[in-house]
C-alpha cells in the first residue's frame, strides 16, 4: 500500500511539474507572439519613417533646385539691368552731346 501511495504522490508531483512547465511554455509563447507583434509594428513604423524621410529629401532637393534657378535668374536680371543702365547713360550722354551741338549750331546761325 505504501508503494502505491508513493507512486501516486510521485505521479501527482510529476503532474504538477508538467502543468507548471506547460503554463510557463504558454507564457513564453504569449511573450514571443507579443514580441513579434511589437517587432512587426516597429518595422512598419521604420518603413513609414524612411518613406517620409525620402519624400522630405525629394522636396528639399526640389526646393534647392528652385532656389538655384531663382538665384541664377536674379543674377541674370541684375546683369541685364546693369547693361540697360550703361545703355541709358550712353544715351543720355548722346542726348547731351546732341543738345550741345544744336546749341552751337544755333549760335553759329545767329552770328
Amino acid at each position: 500500500m505504501q508503494l502505491k501511495d508513493e507512486l501516486e504522490q510521485k505521479c501527482r508531483t510529476s503532474n504538477t511539474k508538467i502543468e507548471k512547465i506547460l503554463k510557463e511554455l504558454d507564457e513564453e509563447v504569449n511573450l514571443r507572439k507579443s514580441a513579434e507583434s511589437s517587432t512587426s509594428l516597429l518595422e512598419k513604423d521604420k518603413m513609414m519613417a524612411q518613406h517620409r524621410l525620402a519624400e522630405a529629401q525629394r522636396k528639399a532637393d526640389q526646393e534647392a533646385e528652385k532656389r538655384r534657378n531663382l538665384e541664377n535668374e536674379v543674377s541674370t536680371l541684375k546683369e541685364q539691368l546693369e547693361d540697360m543702365r550703361k545703355i541709358s547713360q550712353n544715351s543720355q550722354a548722346s542726348n547731351d552731346k546732341i543738345l550741345q551741338l544744336q546749341n552751337q549750331l544755333e549760335e553759329a546761325n545767329d552770328c
